[in-house]
């Protein structure tokens, strides 16, 4: 990447808790950055905020902030749950058709997102998979590659222009290595969640169709060894406003745009957030409102067209040191967790 420009890793909040990642270039110069999702289904609503560090790194977590969700239902604190991090309280979900924005005070300065209307009708999904291998080149050679692929058809309202975005979501348990002992105790349970591709990015503006059912294919995701038990894809379907629509639209274009690192000019994607007090600073991410819809379905190895090759399995002819962190400690699995989704 050119010395003029970092990456900056783009949080998506899900309301599992777990963050996805996107990748795309900006000026080297720190941003505050905050993002936020308000749905109507009863989950946590959270919001981060941090500021932009050195190249390839993530955003710097701003704890200390005063986050405030502005609405016709009245208004409610957030409060900091983990480094940048803050969770709204006294609110289980939005109301269609109802208006929302945020205040987020860091230090002095205090930054304000527009004025976002949660939409009154979101479609319904019916998401399916299919597998498939392929070849792919890289660093080592040639290999082969066996993935899952996550589709969706999508019936819509006829009578409404809908803008929507989907996000795919995976859960699964994970097996950590059973080592003998006498009592035979099974090692704790060990849960993770993870966004599914986030630098692929599916919008759709409904006024462009000429039906109201669409079937596409939404993201990949390669088999391995997170495969051994039960597995879940959540397809999320977002009804958001055309503003934010559009705001992912470029997102996508910056994204799209780079072929390579070094052909793509450093870019800032400007969100609804904005300081009062000095129009001028820009303020990166945004507050989306959003009228949400799921739809869910699970594998277990058996169904996996593909042999799974042992990961975490004891073997009494392994030393303990040769076992991966992973197979022995469910907190150095990425988002790993002793505590399942309520819904698993």
């Amino acid at each position: 990447m050119r010395a003029s420009s970092l990456s900056l890793l783009f949080p998506i909040i899900l309301f599992s808790t777990c963050i996805g990642v996107i990748d795309f270039p900006v000026n080297e110069v720190s941003y505050v950055v905050i993002y936020g999702q308000l749905t109507n289904l009863d989950e946590p609503q959270l919001i981060q905020v941090g500021r932009s560090s050195s190249r390839g790194k993530p955003p710097q977590p701003i704890s200390g902030a005063q986050v405030e969700l502005i609405s016709s239902q009245g208004n409610f604190n957030a409060v900091e749950i983990k480094p940048g991090q803050y969770l709204i309280q006294g609110l289980t979900g939005g109301i269609p058709g109802q208006s929302y924005s945020l205040s987020v005070r860091v230090g002095s300065r205090t930054y304000r997102s527009q004025v976002e209307t949660m939409p009154l009708s979101v479609g319904v999904d019916s998401a399916y998979h299919t597998f498939s291998d392929e070849s792919v080149i890289s660093s080592d050679g040639k290999r082969l590659v066996r993935l899952i692929y996550v589709h969706s058809k999508s019936t819509l309202p006829n009578s409404n222009n809908l803008f929507l975005r989907w996000e795919v979501e995976e859960n699964y348990y994970f097996d950590l290595t059973d080592f003998p002992d006498p009592f035979n105790t099974p090692p704790p349970p060990c849960y993770a969640s993870d966004r599914v591709n986030p630098q692929k990015i599916n919008l759709i503006n409904t006024a462009a169709l000429t039906k109201n059912q669409i079937d596409q294919q939404l993201v990949s995701r390669e088999i391995d060894f997170t495969f051994k038990s039960r597995h879940y894809f959540t397809v999320r379907q977002l009804s958001i406003s055309a503003n934010c629509h559009s705001y992912w639209a470029r997102i996508r274009d910056v994204l799209a745009n780079r072929g390579s690192p070094f052909d793509t000019p450093p870019a800032t994607v400007i969100g609804n957030f904005t300081n009062p007090d000095d129009p001028a600073e820009k303020v990166l991410g945004y507050f989306e409102v959003a009228n949400v819809s799921i739809n869910r379905f699970f594998l277990v190895p058996g169904w996996i067209p593909f042999y799974l090759e042992p990961y975490c399995e004891y073997n009494p002819d392994k030393p303990f040191d040769k076992y991966p962190a992973i197979c022995l400690d469910c907190s150095k699995l990425p988002n790993g967790s002793g505590e399942p989704p309520p819904w698993f």
